[in-house]
């Protein structure tokens, strides 16, 4: 079916959002509770092309689906005293006794 060339143009727009449009997981520092995985997530939440982000705290992880650089997340979640861990990098957190 032939549309008109306006409509054509916003088509081929809609089709180019989703294309670019990807969901990434990266590990984060210091997600530790529930108020932290909910820092974390509006913090993500507000940087410009994010369309969605879920935060795990167990797996210390936010998976994000959108179009964003690496670098506006890192800036955004900095401001919260968090950073983006290296790819293949998790936190261990250890517990430790006896210590007076």
């Amino acid at each position: 079916r032939e549309h008109s060339p306006d409509i054509n143009r916003l088509i081929d727009i809609d089709m180019a959002r989703v294309v670019d449009e990807h969901t990434s997981t990266v590990a984060i520092s210091g997600i530790t509770c529930g108020g932290c995985k909910e820092i974390v997530r509006q913090a993500i939440l507000g940087v410009e092309g994010v369309v969605s982000c879920s935060v795990d705290v167990l797996a210390g992880e936010a998976t994000i689906r959108g179009s964003v650089s690496r670098e506006a997340l890192s800036a955004a979640l900095e401001a919260t005293g968090r950073v983006i861990l290296p790819p293949g990098c998790s936190l261990t957190t250890l517990r430790v006794g006896g210590m007076t």
